[in-house]
């Protein structure tokens, strides 16, 4: 079974496969995305191809930036930041796949993120940005298997309703300007 992570903004990720997100195997760790090991699993400059022992980290195209950068961090010297690209094809998602067996049944997946509130006119949601995890099993489809998304206008986060895909609002909303935790 293949999972990949799919993310538009971030600080640190970690997979876990456990029963409770506190406990289980790691399956990828960003490790907060800090300059660790040798040679460095991440330095400042564009995040694709970055760590390359234990992802690399992929895009599926070149319309928005992510980098890894020591400006604004939530803990330790490094993050990376995403720029999206401001047109209607902005969209863009850097991923790292991970083949695994699981032998527990729940995936977790942990992460900071630091949303800036965008003065564009906002759309019916967006932009957004977020992480979404997909369960490749080698079929046809790539079905998600969950999903979590900041409206970076309203601060609102959403989900992707389980049997329809839409965008639902979670009942809550994120403090822009701060790092804030989420756990999908």
């Amino acid at each position: 079974m293949l999972h990949k992570l799919s993310v538009a903004a971030i600080a640190a990720i970690a997979f876990l496969l456990s029963p409770q997100p506190s406990s289980g195997a790691i399956v990828y760790d960003s490790a907060g995305f800090e300059p660790t090991g040798n040679p460095s699993r991440f330095i400042p400059g564009a995040l694709e191809g970055q760590d390359a022992a234990f992802g690399p980290w992929n895009t599926d195209n070149n319309v928005s930036a992510a980098s890894v950068e020591t400006t604004t961090v939530q803990s330790g010297t490094q993050a990376v930041r995403v720029n999206r690209a401001a047109s209607a094809n902005g969209d863009q998602r850097w991923s790292i796949f991970k083949p695994t067996t699981p032998t527990l049944r729940y995936l977790s997946v942990s992460w900071d993120q630091n949303v800036s509130q965008t003065s564009l006119a906002s759309v019916a949601h967006g932009p957004l940005f977020g992480v979404e995890a997909y369960d490749d099993t080698g079929g046809a489809t790539v079905p998600l298997i969950g999903s979590s998304f900041v409206d970076s206008t309203t601060g609102t986060v959403y989900y992707q309703a389980h049997t329809t895909g839409n965008l639902t609002s979670s009942g809550s909303a994120i403090t822009f300007g701060q790092w804030n935790h989420f756990i999908l």
